[in-house]
């Protein structure tokens, strides 16, 4: 019912701070007890000699009895020597925990360092491979070898006709050869070759051959080109160009190509491949180079 009243909590915490303040009943009480009692510790005793009619708030400030501070040296009795074996207990399990806290720090770093290393060396590794790979690109391009097809005949001429006027003729035939070079041998695998004949008034090139197409003809094992020592092959003209030897004025109206490719490979059987394509000059009576990237070119294939 107190608490119920509308004072009630404004006059509890005052009347809660008098009873702390007031010396209680048992205070009073224990400073008239006698020396003599034998039932009480010794504890309890040397606590009731040394305490004072003075308030408990203030009481709560004064230095603790050195109960709570045995000497762990020497204990007094039963009761210290248990204290001091606690307190030996807790400092060796703070010590253990400040350990364990260490130890797990350095097993952080320890890890992060683990990652670090790690890192650097998997980018070592990388850089190395590249590097490899580049050294192995540059060896390859270095001592490889490089085909090109050179006409040394055209086997093709021009012959004026009564009554028909100018005409291709032939004087002999018409002879390539494949030249290396590069600074390893070459193995000849297969060639593919067109001759066509091309009308001066349309696009004036060839349609280029498509680059996996099949080829005309494989060569037999065993024919190498090297540097200084060329493969020669040669065809008959007339048998290639058909029937254009026999239309009048023909060099006037059409043009001679003679295209292809040629595969090959090299002594690792890494293999290439070289396009050619040659227009026939009737001023000089000779082959020339002609046509971009997608006649002319050389690249590997494996």
């Amino acid at each position: 019912m107190f608490f119920k009243h509308p004072l009630g909590a404004y006059l509890a915490p005052v009347c809660l701070a008098l009873l702390i303040l007031m010396p209680t009943a048992t205070d009073l009480a224990a400073q008239g007890q006698s020396a003599s009692e034998g039932e009480h510790t010794r504890a309890e005793k040397d606590v009731t000699k040394n305490m004072t009619l003075v308030p408990r708030a203030k009481r709560r400030h004064q230095s603790e009895p050195n109960i709570y501070l045995p000497d762990c040296g020497q204990p007094k009795d039963h009761n210290q020597a248990d204290l001091c074996e606690q307190m030996r207990m807790a400092k060796a399990t703070e010590d253990a925990v400040n350990v364990a806290w260490k130890q797990y720090v350095v097993s952080i770093l320890g890890l992060a360092g683990l990652i670090a290393t790690v890192w650097f060396t998997g980018r070592a590794a990388v850089a190395a491979s590249r590097s490899a790979q580049a050294a192995e690109r540059a060896l390859v391009d270095l001592e490889r070898p490089h085909v090109f097809v050179e006409l040394t005949r055209a086997g093709i001429g021009l012959k004026p006709v009564a009554g028909s006027g100018l005409r291709f003729t032939t004087n002999g035939l018409l002879t390539y050869s494949f030249m290396n070079y590069g600074r390893t041998p070459a193995r000849l695998l297969d060639i593919t070759r067109r001759f066509p004949v091309v009308s001066r008034s349309g696009t004036g090139m060839p349609e280029p051959l498509p680059p996996d197409g099949p080829p005309d003809r494989t060569l037999p094992i065993g024919i190498a080109v090297a540097e200084g020592h060329p493969y020669k092959e040669t065809e008959n003209p007339r048998v290639c160009y058909g029937a254009i030897w026999y239309e009048d004025n023909a060099p006037l109206n059409f043009q001679l190509f003679f295209m292809g490719r040629i595969r090959y490979a090299d002594i690792f059987d890494r293999t290439y491949v070289a396009g050619f394509c040659f227009l026939y000059d009737s001023t000089w009576h000779r082959f020339v180079r002609i046509g971009d990237e997608r006649y002319n070119y050389a690249r590997r294939e494996t």
